[in-house]
């Protein structure tokens, strides 16, 4: 796959209830949840087309007062091959490559985290994305 800018969006927040409640408000996005790597997310969608998904943060993020925030993702044919490259020209993993799988432990994606020479944040996404 080549590269196409920002594929998948990603919220991370405090209260997942109080952030469906204002995507619903202002963009008319739906939320259900969803299962993914042992733990809950939340799909949101519009006319039946996933868009993004939200998130809680985690107790040890929010121990280090990690703030709501959202991730975009570029789609790349290898994560593990373009994080090493952004290592090599300046960035930094953030998260290493791993696999998010669905609830019968099949590969749902691969991602990863960097941050460019600058500290700006992105992910890295391989696989499919959710259904159009």
């Amino acid at each position: 796959m080549e590269p196409i800018p920002f594929g998948w969006h990603d919220l991370a927040c405090d209260d997942v209830a109080r952030a469906a409640d204002f995507y619903a408000a202002t963009f008319g996005w739906q939320c259900r949840a969803a299962r993914a790597n042992g733990g809950v997310y939340h799909r949101l969608s519009i006319g039946g087309r996933d868009v993004a998904s939200l998130y809680r943060i985690s107790a040890p993020a929010n121990a280090n007062r990690l703030r709501p925030h959202w991730t975009s993702y570029i789609c790349v044919s290898s994560v593990d091959e373009s994080a090493a490259t952004a290592v090599r020209v300046g960035g930094t993993v953030l998260v290493r490559p791993f696999n998010v799988v669905d609830d019968s432990k099949a590969p749902v994606a691969r991602i990863a985290l960097i941050a460019d020479p600058q500290g700006a944040t992105f992910g890295l996404w391989e696989g499919p994305l959710p259904p159009a």
